[in-house]
């Protein structure tokens, strides 16, 4: 089966501006392609080092709260939010070197509106399994989420942002299991990851314009975001890419949608990116949180939109086509098949049966990859 493939006369024929084309040809490189030249993705994906201590975290919860648990294992949950806390030398030791946060004056812990709606919870993604932290508050996201991702700085945040994937953690019960200060060249022998998750609406959307209860829209937008985050955390296992960029976000919003509403990709998809008007973008949706890395000129931008709205269609029709993944294996062919084809491949009018192929193909594979494993 052959394809006609984008090249960079389509983009000519949308704009005679070099500029523009170049701008765009970069934005839209693909930067998963170096991780699917390797078999590593076929293969079974045990779990990370660090679960088996979060094991002990979800057990201690039980018992004695979220909230206490993570205080006393994570050192961030020490410290309140401070502008230039991290540029400290007490901060600095405390994360980076380990102090004993009880002689520091300046831990007086973390604040919190309502520490009693945290859950933490272990869960079996694609990529093995990843503790999740949901935070019953969207003020209290916010905390939590300066405080991991910013050094409990106070950073600005956009109100669309309900969910993320917390990485190098550095984990000082870890560190002491260490046999040998050699091995702190091992990362993963003493970071962690972690996903956190809001329960507020997705993507800021409310719940009547998904036509939706407010309660059956929350616990669906939780379910979105954790399937969403998830697909980031295979992604990265996998195939070594995870970033905030529009082609990432595309894949992980499909697979959250296609767990919750599969038949409303298109719809909600535009609608969690502010495009459900294109040309025009609502800037309270997501889509502008992707404009400035790399940062891109409005004409490139009007291009873009264009591209991303067709990409949106043609990946509603592959859908269609595919109908539900009920395995895992399924799963992982969606994501991959999605990987293999850039921004502008997805927009042109051949996507869906190519993706169509490469699914087939790749389902094939994973499944062989499952067998031999």
């Amino acid at each position: 089966m052959s394809f006609k493939r984008p090249t960079l006369d389509r983009l000519k024929s949308m704009t005679s501006d070099r500029s523009v084309t170049e701008e765009l040809l970069a934005y839209c490189d693909n930067r998963f392609v170096k991780g699917l030249t390797s078999a590593s993705h076929l293969e079974a994906m045990e779990d990370e080092a660090h679960i088996n201590e979060w094991m002990k975290y979800v057990h201690d919860a039980e018992g004695k709260g979220v909230y206490t648990t993570l205080k006393k294992h994570l050192v961030q949950f020490r410290f309140p939010i401070k502008k230039g806390i991290s540029r400290t030398s007490y901060y600095r030791n405390a994360t980076l070197k380990g102090t004993d946060t009880r002689w520091i004056p300046e831990a007086t812990g973390l604040e919190l509106r309502d520490p009693g709606r945290l859950q933490l919870s272990l869960y079996k993604s694609l990529a093995g399994r990843i503790p999740v932290l949901v935070v019953g508050s969207k003020p209290d996201f916010k905390t939590i989420i300066q405080a991991l991702s910013y050094r409990n700085e106070p950073k600005e945040l956009p109100d669309s942002m309900g969910a993320a994937i917390v990485r190098g953690l550095n984990n000082w019960n870890r560190v002491a299991q260490l046999s040998s200060p050699s091995l702190l060249d091992q990362k993963s022998l003493y970071q962690d990851t972690l996903i956190v998750l809001s329960r507020s609406a997705y993507s800021g959307v409310p719940a009547e314009a998904v036509r939706q209860k407010v309660e059956e829209w929350e616990e669906n937008s939780l379910r979105i975001r954790l399937e969403h985050e998830c697909t980031h955390y295979f992604t990265l296992r996998c195939l070594g890419v995870m970033s905030n960029h529009l082609h990432d976000e595309i894949i992980a919003d499909y697979m959250g949608i296609a767990a919750v509403h599969p038949n409303s990709y298109k719809q909600w998809q535009l609608l969690f990116f502010g495009l459900e008007n294109h040309p025009s973008i609502r800037r309270s949706g997501r889509m502008s949180n992707y404009l400035s890395k790399p940062k891109i000129s409005d004409r490139a931008t009007e291009m873009l939109i264009q591209i991303v709205v067709q990409a949106i269609e043609h990946i509603a029709e592959f859908d269609r086509e595919i109908g539900i993944a009920r395995t895992p294996n399924e799963k992982k062919a969606k994501i991959l098949a999605l990987c293999r084809m850039n921004l502008l491949e997805l927009a042109a009018a051949d996507s869906p049966d190519l993706l169509y192929h490469y699914f087939k193909k790749l389902r094939t594979d994973v499944e062989e990859g499952a067998l031999r494993n």
